[in-house]
């Protein structure tokens, strides 16, 4: 999550501020590997409740258009929409979004 949050939080900067881009943006994740694999909080269970499931397929793929305001004014609403898919997928919706600031990912043990 902090990865696609500071990314989109780059993306937004370098186009407005470096090339004076104000249009949409197509923005996407796509990650592999992820059958079977258990979320973080999983193996933590000392620090978390959570009795989530694997992630049932082998990728992630999820892209969406937004503006370069939403990009920038609005990031933690453009990551909730790309990966909001994962985390239900690992039973983490409820726990990861919503978030308004950056920080909190890191203070929940989510990044």
């Amino acid at each position: 999550m902090e990865l696609t949050h500071q990314a989109v939080e780059l993306a937004a900067l370098v186009g407005r501020e470096q090339l004076g881009v104000t249009g949409s943006w197509n923005v996407g994740v796509h990650l592999e590997g992820l059958g079977g694999i258990p979320a973080a909080q999983a193996l933590n269970e000392g620090l978390f409740s959570y009795r989530g499931l694997p992630y049932p397929r082998s990728s992630y793929t999820r892209s969406i258009t937004a503006t370069s305001e939403q990009l920038q004014e609005h990031t933690p609403d453009v990551v909730e929409a790309l990966l909001a898919d994962l985390a239900r997928g690992l039973g983490l919706q409820s726990m990861l979004f919503p978030y308004e600031q950056p920080r909190e990912i890191r203070e929940r043990g989510i990044g």
